[in-house]
């Protein structure tokens, strides 16, 4: 898990979206309301789709909606799990009552496998993709 999550406000610009991102980094934000409220993610996809070609824009206007999310004490092969069946590419980590602990993103995942196989295994796995 990533910690902490980066956040923007849902009535932020998509142009500063895309300028969040890249400075921090990071494939999305977590959205909130003006009021804090958890609402929504936005991704590099999401600010860079053509249907959202204005820059001004809301943030709003480019997020996704539907909020993936596990708790704190679930195993990390529940987020794994529902990435896989959801074909996301994180998932928020809250509490019961919706606070925003961390995200677990596909890197953060194979970046424990990774860890785990050790230096060795790391290695071949990189001379595998050439």
């Amino acid at each position: 898990m990533s910690s902490p999550v980066r956040t923007i406000r849902s009535d932020a610009r998509i142009e500063d979206a895309k300028l969040v991102l890249a400075s921090e980094r990071v494939s999305a934000l977590a959205v909130v309301s003006p009021s804090g409220k958890l609402v929504g993610v936005v991704s590099t996809t999401d600010v860079c789709d053509p249907r959202h070609d204005d820059p001004l824009a809301a943030v709003e206007m480019a997020m996704t909606r539907v909020l993936y999310a596990v708790r704190p004490d679930d195993p990390a092969t529940a987020a794994v799990r529902l990435m896989v069946r959801e074909a996301i590419h994180r998932v928020l980590v809250v509490t019961e009552a919706g606070g925003l602990v961390g995200i677990v993103t596909s890197m953060d995942v194979l970046r424990a496998i990774a860890d785990r196989a050790g230096e060795d295994t790391a290695t071949e796995l990189v001379r595998v993709g050439h």
